[in-house]
């Protein structure tokens, strides 16, 4: 996925150009539901998206646990 086509993907989505670096910086947005706060870092190289960074506050530690997600992992056959 490109970085144009990602952009795209977000202001369907409810992202406009009011916030025209949201596409540089982490994105953190609060569940009504479960009251859970969660950050997502996008990952680009040569226009392509290659991996994300979640971030979720786990209530019980204080802390912001991180998961790493390479989308671009080499399948071993």
């Amino acid at each position: 996925m490109t970085r144009a086509e990602v952009t795209r993907l977000a202001r369907e989505h409810g992202y406009n150009s009011s916030d025209p670096s949201w596409l540089t910086r982490s994105a953190g947005d609060k569940s009504t539901k479960s009251k859970e706060l969660s950050f997502l870092d996008l990952t680009f190289r040569r226009d392509r998206l290659v991996a994300y960074r979640e971030g979720k506050y786990a209530p019980g530690t204080k802390r912001i646990e991180y998961r790493n997600v390479d989308l671009c992992k080499a399948t071993m056959p």
